[in-house]
C-alpha cells in the first residue's frame, strides 16, 4: 500500500550537517499515549469523576471517555530539535498550524552531530551536541547542564549518547567516556564516518559490556570491546552511516542498519564472536544515504514492524517495509531537490497521522504528512470549501505578504546601489578597496560539494549544494577528461574549446535555471594521465562573488579499493628497493590511488588491494615496507603508469631506487578476456548506430 505524502513546511533555520535532527516522541511508536501522559489522564478523569474508584476505572466506565481519549491522542504531538551550522540549537512543536520555537540558544560554533539522551528506560528528552572539541547537554526546557571539553586535537565528527555513556569520534580518534570519565580509546588509520553501541539488556547479553561499532572509510564495520578490535565486516562500499535496527536492535538487540555511498543499504547481525549479513541490496539510487531511520508509517497498531526510512544526498527519499523474517522490501519514495541531512518519523502536525519530518542542507524544515490535504488546514472542511473565519484571515495573511514583497524589493534595491557605489569607490581608489571588505565579508557563502567514484559507471560524481541560488559554475581543468551526461540536470552546458599554450585541457561552463541550489557533474578521466580539476562557482549574488574548489585527477583513478585479491591470475611484478621509509611508500601509493588513508598504517608491512572498475575488473596488489615496495597486477598498464609516475615524483624527491620489472606474457592475454565483453558490448552499439542512421536515411527519403 502507498502513502499519499503531502508536504508542509514548518520552518527554515541555517545550513545543516547529517544528524542534526531529532524528534522527541510523547506517543510511543505504535501512537499510543506515554506512560508519564497517561497517568495524567488518569488523574484528570479521577478528579473530574468526584473521587469514585480508581482512575482506570473512570476511563473504563465512563461515557465518552474514548472519544476524549482520542482528542488528547490528536493534541499530543512530538517536538522537533535542530542543530544548525550558525551554533543554533533549536526546539519547537507544531499547535493550532502554527510552529511554536520551546527554546532557542545563542549562535555558536557549527553543530556537528545531535543525539537525545537521558536515563535509560525513560523518554530521551535531553540534547547534546558535538560543537569543535567541546560535548554540550540540555534539559528539555533548554538549560545548559553539561559542557564536557573532550581535549581532542580535531573536532568532534560523531557522537553517541547511552545513558552515561558518551562515544565520540574524530577524524581517526574514537573515545569512550564513562560519566565523563575516558574508559577506552582506540586509533584508526582509516577515517571513522559513523559510530554506535550496541544496547545492554539482561538475558541476552550475559558478560558482554558496552559494544561500540565504528563505521569506517576503509569498506568496514569494526566491533570493538575496549581498546581492541573485536572483528570486522568487510563491505562493497563504504559505510557512511549506523542505525540500530528497529531503533532498538531488534528482538535479539544486536542488528544493525548500515547505509553506503553508491547508495547501498544493508543489515548485519553483530554477534559477540562472529557476524552474519542479513541483507545488503541497492537501493533506486547510487545517491549516498546519510541518515537511517524506523518508524511505523502505516500507523497500524497491530503493525510490530516499523518500517525504515532512508534520506540520501540527492533528495531521494525512500521507504522499506519489513517482514516478519526481517526482510526489507522497497515501498515508495520522495523526491526532493535538496540534499537529504537528517530525517525521522513522528506525529508533529497531527497527534493521529504519522509524517517524515526531514531537513535539508540549505535549513529547510519540513514533513511529508499522512493526513489528507483538506484536514491539513482547519479552515477547510472535507468539501474544501473555507469557513467564514477563515475567508478574513486568509484576506490578511495576502495583505501581509503584499506587504513584506514590496518591502524586500524596497531593501533589494537599496542594497544593490549600495554595493554599485563601493565598488565605484574601489575601482577609482584601489588603495583603498578595503572599503568594501566589510560588506563583502557578509557575502561569504559555503559550498557543499562531494567528489565520488561511482564503480557502477566508472565515473566521478561531482556534486555542488548551496544555500543560495547558483548563478553558474565553470569547470577548468590541465588533464583531459570527458564529461557524461547526467540525467536530473537541468543546467545548460557550454564546451569552450581551449588555447594550445593555455595548459589547458578542458573548459565548461553550466549554466543554471532560476532557484536551482544543486546541480551534478559526472567526469571520466583517462588513467595514466593525473592533473587538477578545478570548480569556480559563481552564486547570484551582487556583487559578483567566486569560489574556487580544486580536486585531484589521479593517475589510477578509476580504480577502487576491495579487500580480497585474486592470486591465481598471471600477474606482472614491480619491485623498488631503497633508503626510503614505509611513510614515503604511503604516500607514492596515496598520490597515484584513490581510497587511500591519509595516514600510514601502524604496522611493518602494509597491503592495499584494488579493482579496475573501468576495464573488466583487472587488479592491483601494493605490499610496502620500510625500504621495499611491491606492486602486483595482471593488467602491464597498470604496471607501467605505476612505474612512470613513481619515477618522476623519486627523481624530484633525489631519492635513490632500484627499480625491478618483471612482465608476465600471459597476463596480457587474461586482460584481454576480462576487456573483451565491454569491447563487443562498445562494437554492438556502433553498429546499431549505423543501421538507426541508415534507416532514419530511407524512412526520410521513401516516406
Amino acid at each position: 500500500m502507498e502513502l499519499n505524502l503531502n508536504r508542509v513546511d514548518y520552518a527554515h533555520v541555517g545550513t545543516t550537517t547529517n544528524c542534526c535532527l531529532k524528534v522527541i516522541h510523547t506517543t510511543s511508536v505504535d501512537g499510543h499515549l506515554s506512560t508519564r501522559r497517561h497517568s495524567t489522564i488518569k488523574l484528570e478523569n479521577n478528579t473530574e469523576g468526584g473521587g469514585g474508584g480508581g482512575g482506570e476505572q473512570l476511563i473504563i466506565k465512563r461515557k465518552g471517555s474514548n472519544k476524549r481519549r482520542n482528542k488528547l491522542n490528536e493534541n499530543e504531538t512530538d517536538k522537533l530539535i535542530i542543530g544548525d551550522q550558525n551554533g543554533v540549537l533549536l526546539c519547537m512543536e507544531r499547535k493550532d498550524g502554527n510552529t511554536n520555537i520551546l527554546y532557542k540558544t545563542p549562535p555558536g560554533p557549527p553543530i556537528r552531530r545531535l543525539m537525545m539522551g537521558g536515563a535509560l528506560g525513560s523518554i530521551q528528552d535531553k540534547a547534546f551536541i558535538a560543537c569543535g572539541t567541546e560535548v554540550r547537554g540540555y534539559s528539555r526546557k533548554g538549560k545548559q547542564f553539561l559542557a564536557f571539553n573532550s581535549n581532542l586535537t580535531e573536532s568532534i565528527q560523531s557522537l553517541y549518547i547511552y545513558g552515561i555513556d558518551m562515544l565520540i569520534a574524530s577524524k581517526n580518534s574514537f573515545y569512550h567516556f564513562h560519566d565523563c570519565i575516558e574508559k577506552s580509546h582506540f586509533s584508526c588509520s582509516d577515517n571513522i564516518l559513523d559510530i554506535l553501541c550496541l544496547p545492554i539488556t539482561e538475558g541476552g547479553w550475559v558478560g558482554r559490556g558496552l559494544t561500540p561499532v565504528l563505521a569506517c572509510a576503509d569498506k568496514t564495520i569494526k566491533v570493538l570491546d575496549g581498546s581492541r578490535i573485536v572483528y570486522q565486516v568487510p563491505l562493497n562500499e563504504v559505510p557512511t552511516v549506523l542505525h540500530l535496527f528497529c531503533n532498538d536492535g531488534g528482538y535479539n538487540k544486536q542488528k544493525v542498519l548500515f547505509g553506503c555511498k553508491n547508495g547501498y543499504i544493508g543489515l548485519v547481525d553483530l554477534g559477540v564472536d562472529f557476524w552474519t549479513m542479513c541483507q545488503q541490496f541497492e537501493t533506486k539510487s547510487f545517491g549516498t544515504i546519510s541518515t537511517i531511520h524506523c518508524y511505523p508509517m502505516m500507523g497500524d497498531e497491530n503493525n510490530t514492524q516499523p518500517d525504515v526510512l532512508i534520506g540520501k544526498d540527492d533528495g531521494l527519499i525512500e521507504l522499506y517495509s519489513v517482514d516478519e523474517n526481517n526482510n526489507l522490501t522497497f515501498r515508495q519514495s520522495y523526491q526532493c531537490e535538496e540534499s537529504i541531512t537528517g530525517l525521522q518519523g513522528g506525529r508533529v502536525g497531527n497527534g493521529i497521522h504519522p509524517e517524515l519530518i526531514v531537513t535539508t542542507y540549505t535549513g529547510w524544515v519540513f514533513g511529508l504528512t499522512t493526513e489528507p490535504v483538506f484536514a491539513i488546514n482547519s479552515g477547510l472542511d472535507e468539501r474544501g470549501n473555507e469557513a467564514p473565519e477563515m475567508e478574513i484571515k486568509v484576506q490578511q495573511m495576502r495583505l501581509e505578504i503584499e506587504q513584506l514583497e514590496i518591502k524586500v524589493k524596497d531593501e533589494r534595491e537599496r542594497f544593490n546601489n549600495e554595493m554599485t557605489r563601493l565598488n565605484q569607490i574601489a575601482s577609482e581608489v584601489p588603495t583603498n578597496g578595503n572599503l568594501i571588505g566589510n560588506n563583502t565579508s557578509l557575502m561569504a557563502f559555503t559550498v557543499n560539494d562531494r567528489f565520488e567514484l561511482r564503480k557502477e559507471l566508472a565515473c566521478y560524481n561531482l556534486s555542488v549544494e548551496l544555500a543560495i541560488p547558483i548563478d553558474y559554475v565553470l569547470l577548468q581543468s590541465d588533464v583531459k577528461v570527458d564529461l557524461l551526461d547526467v540525467e536530473r540536470n537541468s543546467a545548460v552546458i557550454s564546451v569552450t574549446e581551449p588555447e594550445n599554450e593555455s595548459g589547458n585541457a578542458l573548459l565548461a561552463v553550466y549554466r543554471c535555471q532560476a532557484d536551482i541550489t544543486r546541480m551534478e557533474m559526472r567526469i571520466r578521466s583517462i588513467e595514466g594521465q593525473f592533473g587538477t580539476l578545478r570548480l569556480y562557482i559563481v552564486p547570484r549574488l551582487v556583487p559578483l562573488t567566486c569560489k574556487v574548489c580544486s580536486y585531484p585527477i589521479k593517475p589510477l583513478a578509476l580504480h577502487e579499493r576491495i579487500h580480497y585479491f585474486d592470486e591465481h591470475r598471471p600477474m606482472n611484478t614491480l619491485t623498488l628497493t631503497g633508503s626510503f621509509s614505509i611513510a614515503e611508500a604511503h604516500s607514492w601509493l596515496a598520490l597515484c590511488l584513490a581510497e587511500v588513508p591519509e595516514r600510514c598504517p601502524q604496522a611493518e608491512t602494509v597491503t592495499f588491494n584494488f579493482r579496475s572498475t573501468f576495464n573488466g575488473g583487472t587488479q592491483l596488489q601494493a605490499n610496502y615496507s620500510k625500504g621495499r615496495v611491491s606492486y602486483r597486477s595482471d593488467n602491464l598498464s597498470t604496471i607501467v603508469i605505476l612505474r612512470d609516475v613513481i619515477s618522476r615524483i623519486v627523481s624530484m624527491g633525489q631519492i635513490k631506487v632500484h627499480i625491478v620489472c618483471d612482465i608476465n606474457e600471459e597476463s596480457i592475454k587474461k586482460c584481454l578476456e576480462l576487456i573483451w565483453p565491454k569491447l563487443e558490448y562498445q562494437s554492438r552499439l556502433v553498429r546499431q548506430l549505423e543501421l538507426a542512421r541508415g534507416l532514419k536515411f530511407l524512412k526520410n527519403v521513401f516516406i
